[in-house]
């Protein structure tokens, strides 16, 4: 073999290894899509946290151990796999909640128990607080992925726009 076939060789070597790392980096970001589309992992604490923040809710909330949230909304601890509850002190109907449920089964379930919470807060409130019913009549519940997140404010829309902004920032 003379020295221009060797040359070839190499260069047509060099050429298929080049082209084997171009389409190996191809392969890499279709990993890259498959992880965009993982479950969404929610760090509950720190949401609701920004949440009672950003909102200027009226009441101050306080956080309730997950014993209370499962009695509060009347589910059972299979249903969910964290639950983060803040509740006023009783004068205000604000209250930010935010549930990992264990299964689409428990979620349906859980949301209902919401909704629950929103008619039977409505009939307390209209006896002694009527201005309250105004913020259940408003209140917000976003599925995203396997998250329930309750929202009772005096302002909906700015509840809507700091969730939504939390979600962008999860992507």
């Amino acid at each position: 073999m003379g020295r221009k076939n060797y040359l070839r060789l190499f260069l047509t070597f060099g050429l298929l290894l080049g082209l084997a790392v171009v389409v190996s980096a191809c392969g890499e970001g279709q990993d890259r899509e498959r992880d965009v589309s993982a479950p969404v992992v929610i760090d509950m604490a720190a949401l609701s946290s920004q949440l009672q923040k950003e909102l200027g809710l009226e009441a101050e909330l306080a956080p309730v151990e997950e014993e209370v949230f499962a009695y509060v909304y009347d589910v059972v601890p299979e249903d969910y796999e964290e639950a983060v509850l803040l509740l006023s002190t009783g004068a205000a109907a604000d209250e930010i909640c935010i549930v990992q449920a264990a299964d689409g089964d428990s979620k349906k379930a859980i949301k209902k128990q919401m909704e629950a919470r929103i008619e039977a807060q409505k009939e307390s409130f209209a006896s002694y607080l009527p201005e309250e019913v105004a913020k259940l009549d408003e209140a917000i519940i976003r599925e995203i992925d396997a998250y329930l997140i309750l929202i009772v404010c005096a302002n909906p829309e700015q509840g809507n726009a700091v969730l939504e902004q939390a979600i962008e920032n999860l992507n």
